[in-house]
């Protein structure tokens, strides 16, 4: 099962494979975090810093495949905590 999805891991872009590395390094970060995080780590790469929406749907696709969980933060919004 590992080895699937290792091998699914690759076959996803650029900004999927960031995301995932970042909430993996940084296990239990809010939404919030996130975004700034990813818009920190995309400048550093010479990256495009994708919309939010869009990094919602990456997100999303992450979770679908099972690379990452997903918890609610107990504030007032619309903020998640994510883990991998």
């Amino acid at each position: 099962m590992e080895i699937k999805k290792k091998y699914m891991l690759e076959k996803l872009g650029a900004h999927h494979k960031l995301i995932y590395q970042i909430i993996k390094e940084n296990q239990g970060i809010t939404s919030h975090k996130l975004l700034l995080k990813y818009r920190n780590e995309c400048r550093k790469m010479d990256l495009i810093p994708k919309s939010e929406r869009s990094l919602t749907s990456y997100i999303n696709d992450l979770i679908s495949l099972h690379y990452v969980k997903v918890g609610r933060v107990k504030v007032r919004g619309n903020v998640r905590k994510f883990f991998a």
